[in-house]
C-alpha cells in the first residue's frame, strides 16, 4: 500500500484548521482512517515533519547471516539436494531453514539449482520376457483397439 501524498496531508491539516468539522467527519471526507488523522495531527503538534516516512525495507531473511556458509556448502557438494543442504547448514551451526527457503536463498545468491551432468543418462533395459510381453504387447493392443 502506498503512503498518502504530501499534498493530501496538507489539505487534511488545512481542513482541520479552517473548518468546524469533527475528526471523524474529516477522515470520512478524505477517505482516510481516524487513526491516520490522529497520528498526522500528533506529528504536526510535536513539530515533526508531516511527510511520509521512508520505507524501512522489511525483515532480513533468516538465512542472510549464513550466506557465506551456504556458498561454501554448494561449492563443496554441488549435487546436494535442497534437503541435504538444509541439514548440512544446521550441522554447521547455521539457522534451520526449510527446502523452499533454501531454494529462494540459492536463487538470491545466484547459485545453481540444477545438478551437474556428471552421471550417464538412464538407459531403459527390458527386465524379463513376461513383463516385456505385458508392457509391450497387451497394453499397446488395448490402446490401438480401444
Amino acid at each position: 500500500m502506498e503512503a498518502y501524498s504530501l499534498d493530501l496531508r496538507e489539505r487534511i491539516l488545512r481542513t482541520c484548521d479552517e473548518s468546524g468539522l469533527t475528526r471523524v467527519e474529516i477522515a470520512d471526507d478524505f477517505g482516510v482512517s481516524r487513526s491516520f488523522l490522529q497520528k498526522l495531527l500528533r506529528r504536526m503538534n510535536e513539530g515533526g515533519c508531516i511527510a511520509p516516512k521512508p520505507h524501512r525495507g522489511g525483515r532480513m531473511p533468516t538465512w542472510r547471516p549464513a550466506e557465506g556458509q551456504m556458498r561454501e556448502l554448494v561449492r563443496l557438494k554441488p549435487d546436494s539436494t535442497l534437503a541435504e543442504l538444509c541439514q548440512a547448514l544446521v550441522a554447521g551451526g547455521g539457522p534451520a531453514v526449510r527446502p523452499w527457503t533454501m531454494c529462494r536463498a540459492l536463487r538470491a545468491l545466484g547459485l545453481p539449482l540444477k545438478k551437474s551432468r556428471c552421471m550417464p543418462a538412464n538407459v531403459i533395459v527390458p527386465t524379463s520376457g513376461h513383463n516385456e510381453r505385458h508392457s509391450c504387447g497387451v497394453w499397446r493392443g488395448l490402446i490401438r483397439n480401444g
